[in-house]
Parts: structure tokens; sequence; C-alpha cells
């Protein structure tokens, strides 16, 4: 039998809660947890939250104590918070979720924590405890004041009738808060009854949420390739018109030729040859098409230098044709390049790592940087007759290769620079962009190749950064 649990029942008894994928990645966190951490952890690995019990180095270690409470510490901006937690475990025993509440001995221990007691569900027994305790304390501090006075003569010790009333309501209130307490302990124990339920349907919920997810990701994925694939067959048509344009002209000269008398087997022979190295060159532009959509398998060592000239050869022509100049320079070298034919490949950047994704990276903030600056001469954001330039430059910081994309386009306007690796956001106009090549593109370079991607406005434009780390 399926049984469920709404989650409102788990944070009652445990307040302090999160759930976990198959990466021990926060899934998703309560809201007093969010609150102590002062951040949402989701995404986050579970010992970036917690300080977990000596022996153990990740959740996998806290295999042992499955069938106990275990004392853990919340790692907050504000320091260290201790409770006394549980794991939740699917029925195959693998752990989908920590559950806890607080294992302070004093509400003083909250200050500093920005929580106080409205925070907590009524039926916390630990918050509970701590005002009987309290309580306690006061009744205990009057017997002890009473008793001195006695001792010291300042009251004159008599069971008169106002007396014992004043005992009776000390007693009454007591046993008031011993059934409360008993109340509490009853509610703790169906409290951990719902959680064991909870946990046989748990691992089926974290299972589905897991694979959405996945199937959004791949969704995405096969809609950015789909994109690439459009604009490369946009960037081969415009490499393909000046060859098609001289094998045409090659074509006529050989007709001319022959009315004229002229041909022989010398003018053949030069005609073939320059005809030939126009359709190698057709060639090769299929075989640069086939080679940049083919699935790297596993990673191998590559120069980052090269993999943005491939790219650029792709979309030189279009570049061209929309009179964008464009420029790499090598600061380790104090090298230009204004020809992507002239680049030269260096030790000094090269990385480990899936090369075709590189150049699907540098394919797509290329393409971007040619429409911002094509929308840029449209809204008049550039000066006219002023020539579109696109820089790249490849730099080193200690272990990093940093890769500078910039442009002259008028750069990100305000208000959208957080939004732009949104999945399905676009500035251009419906149906002249699909919002996802940016998107895809961080991916890559932080999920893919563990690196970092962010924009910022300078100068005269935008700039797209990406720090990636050297091999080895």
């Amino acid at each position: 039998m399926d049984i469920t649990i709404d989650i409102s029942v788990l944070t009652a008894f445990y307040p302090y809660a999160v759930l976990l994928d198959g990466d021990s990645k926060i899934l998703w966190a309560s809201l007093l947890m969010k609150k102590t951490l002062t951040y949402d952890p989701e995404g986050k690995k579970i010992t970036e939250i917690f300080n977990l019990p000596e022996s153990c180095s990740d959740v996998k270690d806290l295999m042992p104590f499955c069938r106990e409470m275990f004392r853990l510490e919340i790692k907050s901006s504000h320091g260290r918070l201790p409770i006394r937690a549980v794991c939740l475990c699917s029925k195959e025993g693998d752990i989908t979720g920590i559950a806890g509440m607080l294992d302070i001995g004093c509400i003083d221990q909250l200050a500093g924590f920005n929580i106080d007691i409205n925070d907590f569900h009524f039926n916390d027994p630990i918050i509970d405890m701590l005002f009987l305790r309290s309580e306690l304390k006061t009744v205990k501090a009057d017997i002890h004041n009473a008793i001195t006075k006695v001792r010291q003569k300042q009251l004159e010790f008599q069971t008169t009738e106002s007396y014992r009333q004043q005992l009776d309501e000390k007693l009454n209130e007591l046993q008031k808060q011993r059934s409360a307490m008993l109340n509490i302990l009853e509610d703790m124990e169906a409290g951990r009854k719902k959680l064991r339920e909870l946990n046989i349907t748990l691992e089926g919920r974290v299972k589905s949420e897991i694979d959405k997810r996945q199937e959004k990701e791949q969704m995405l994925a096969h809609q950015s390739r789909l994109a690439a694939m459009g604009e490369m067959i946009g960037a081969i048509a415009h490499q393909w018109r000046q060859p098609l344009n001289a094998l045409g002209l090659i074509i006529q000269d050989i007709k001319d030729a022959y009315e004229f008398g002229e041909l022989d087997k010398s003018y053949i022979s030069n005609s073939v040859e320059k005809a030939m190295k126009q359709i190698q060159f057709m060639s090769r532009t299929i075989d640069d098409f086939r080679n940049f959509f083919r699935h790297d398998k596993e990673k191998k060592p590559f120069d980052v230098k090269q993999a943005a000239g491939d790219a650029l050869s792709l979309l030189a022509a279009q570049l061209k044709s929309n009179d964008i100049s464009y420029r790499l320079t090598c600061h380790e070298h104090n090298k230009t390049f204004e020809d992507f034919t002239e680049i030269i490949p260096c030790k000094e950047f090269l990385i480990e790592g899936y090369e075709n994704e590189l150049r699907q990276v540098f394919l797509n903030i290329i393409n971007n940087a040619k429409d911002a600056i094509l929308d840029g001469r449209e809204r008049g954001l550039m000066p006219a007759g002023e020539k579109g330039r696109i820089a790249l430059d490849f730099e080193r910081e200690g272990d990093k290769v940093i890769i500078r994309i910039s442009d002259n386009g008028g750069g990100i306007p305000e208000g959208i620079s957080d939004r732009i690796f949104d999945p399905y956001f676009t500035t251009r106009e419906q149906g002249k962009g699909t919002g996802i090549g940016l998107y895809m593109t961080k991916m890559i370079i932080e999920q893919n190749m563990g690196g970092r991607l962010y924009a910022e406005n300078k100068d005269e434009g935008a700039v797209f950064i990406i720090e990636l780390h050297m091999k080895g």
C-alpha cells in the first residue's frame, strides 16, 4: 500500500529537514533550514550545510546511523547550531533525506540566528521542554527564596489556608505541564510512525523529480543542437557562396576560351586545378560540419585557441558579409591573429575536456556577438558607418585559462543581465531566437567542463568571460 504524508507533517516534528538527489545534493529544504542558513541550499552538497559526525566525510558514511538519531551541526553564517537528526531512507536502504530537531540546552543558544520561538511548530518537543524547564526554574527559585527567608527568620512559616492554596495552584500547574509533556511524547511517536510511512514512498518521489529534471535537460540539449545546426547551415551557405561563384566563372571562362580558340591542354589543366581547389574547400566545409556535431565520448587534451579558430572558420564568411571584423589575441606570446587560418596552437592553453562542446560554446557566443552588433546598428547604438568588431582574448591566471569575448554592439540592456542565461529567454524578435543558446553554453562550461561563465558590460559592448582549469 502506498502511503504519502504532507511535507508540513514532516516539518512539524522535524523542522530542520532536507531531501537529497542521487549525488547527495539538496533537492528541497524546509523553511526553517533556509532561515537558519540565511539562503536556499538547493543544489548544494550535504557537506556544505552540515558538519557531519567525525567518522563521516559524505552522506553515504551515515548508513550506520540509519536506525538511530545522531548529532549534526548546521553551518550557518551566524555560527554552528546543533540538531538531533534521523536519516530518511528508501526501501533499498539509500539515504534520501535528513530530518532533525534542535539539540540545545537553553533558549539563549538561539540568540544571533535570526530565529525565535514563533518559527517553531507548537508540537516541537525541544522547545516545549525548554519552556517547561524555564518554568521549573522559576518554581525552584521561589521555593529557595522562601527557605532562605525562613532560615533568616524573615518569614513566619505556618500552614495557613492561603499558603495551602498557593501550593495547590503550583502543583496543579506542574500537573498540567506533565500532561502536556505526555501529549508531546505521544505526538512524537505518531510523527515517527508517519515518517516511517513517508520513507516507503519518498524514494519514488525523489526519483520522479530527478527523472523530470534529466528529461528537461535532455530536451533543452536536443533543441540547442537543432538550433546550432540551423546556424551552421546558414554559415555553410555563406561559405559556399564564394567558391560557387568562382566555379561559375571558371566554367564560363572555359566556354569563352573555346569560342576564341584558346582552349588547349595547358588551359584546361589550369582551369581544372582552380576548380578542384574550390571543390576541396567546399568539401572541407562539409567535414567541418560533420566534425562539429560529432559527439565526444571521452575527455581529451586540446588547445582552446584552436577550438575558437574552428568556430571562426565556420562564421568568417557571415562576419565578413555583415562588415564585422574579428581578432584573436594570445597574451602569453603577445600575438594577434586576424585570420583563423593563421592561429598557432600552444601548450600554454592546453586543457582537457570535450572539444566539440567548447566549439559549440564559441559558436554560440560569437553568434550572439554578431546578432548584438546587427541589432545595435538597427537601434542606432553604433555610430553610422562604424565597423563591427569581435575580439577574443586568451590569457593565463595561475592554473586557469581566461577567455574574454567582447564586441562593440552596445552591451546588455539594463535589467536583464541576470536573466540572459535562463532557458528560453531571448531579446530577439519572435522566430529569430530560441533563447536556449546561452543557457546550454553555461551548462557546458560549468557542468561538463567544471569552469565558470559570466557576462558584463564594458566600453562599447558586452564581454563574456570563460574560466577553465588547465590540463593536469
